[in-house]
């Protein structure tokens, strides 16, 4: 047989692509080894080896077989998360001393490398916040319905993701500038080929202050420093009968004025 990555890098590429070829290959090897010591594959790994060897469009198969659309599906729910975060502080620290709710809708585009990819987040919040003289508590329980779809050749693929999260924040106003802090954790589901069980725990700290700007005090600004750290976990997932993830961790770290 050709080596994948020589077949493949004849044809169109997509993000993830180099990866989809680098564990292809260590398979297809596996394998030969396998059938060299004169051992049979099982029918699973025969039904994946014809799919590979056989393929007209290798790249197109390395994708629909690949598991990068579930990392970028993962990557999407940690990227939602620090939005929402970023909202639950905001509304503690202006909806005190009340009951909340917030509809948040998200739907974005993105086209990356030959891979287009569709983004459709809806989240649910109900939250409350009480104000404790210069002291601000408030608490959220969320409900999330995430979908990530790409596609790219012609073949499609998709990834929802569902459940539930709570949040707590504490906001203390030191002389008008506010320093807050702020944990989240999310129990969802990946809805893929299969179930699979995705933990995810945020936390942060930030400070923002009211400046007015003009004499009347009808124009104000409020500039905001933060960071967050999100570490989104998941279970070992099936992508297709044949192929699956281990171990997935995304891990990020974000600033931002």
């Amino acid at each position: 047989r050709q080596d994948v990555g020589d077949v493949a890098m004849r044809q169109s590429a997509y993000v993830g692509k180099d990866t989809s070829v680098q564990n292809v290959t260590s398979l297809l090897n596996h394998f030969d080894k396998v059938v060299d010591n004169g051992g049979e594959l099982t029918d699973a790994q025969a039904k994946i080896a014809s799919q590979l060897i056989n393929s007209r469009h290798l790249t197109r198969t390395l994708f629909e077989n690949g598991t990068e659309t579930t990392k970028h599906a993962v990557d999407n729910i940690s990227q939602n998360t620090v939005k929402q975060n970023s909202t639950f502080v905001e509304k503690t620290q202006t909806e005190t001393d009340s009951v909340w709710v917030d509809y948040g809708y998200n739907q974005s585009t993105l086209r990356m490398s030959g891979l287009k990819g569709e983004s459709s987040d809806n989240t649910l919040t109900v939250g409350a916040s009480k104000m404790f003289g210069n002291h601000i508590v408030g608490v959220a329980a969320s409900n999330k319905n995430l979908s990530w779809r790409e596609s790219f050749a012609g073949a499609d693929k998709s990834v929802r993701t569902s459940g539930y999260g709570v949040d707590a924040a504490y906001i203390y106003n030191l002389n008008g500038y506010n320093i807050y802090t702020f944990l989240g954790f999310d129990w969802l589901k990946n809805h893929n080929f299969t179930k699979a069980n995705v933990n995810q725990w945020s936390m942060g700290a930030g400070v923002n202050k009211w400046f007015v700007i003009n004499k009347d005090g009808t124009l104000a600004i409020q500039p905001n420093i933060a960071v967050q750290y999100v570490h989104t976990k998941s279970a070992d997932v099936n992508t297709t009968d044949t192929v699956a993830i281990r171990d997935l961790n995304v891990k990020q770290l974000v600033a931002s004025i």
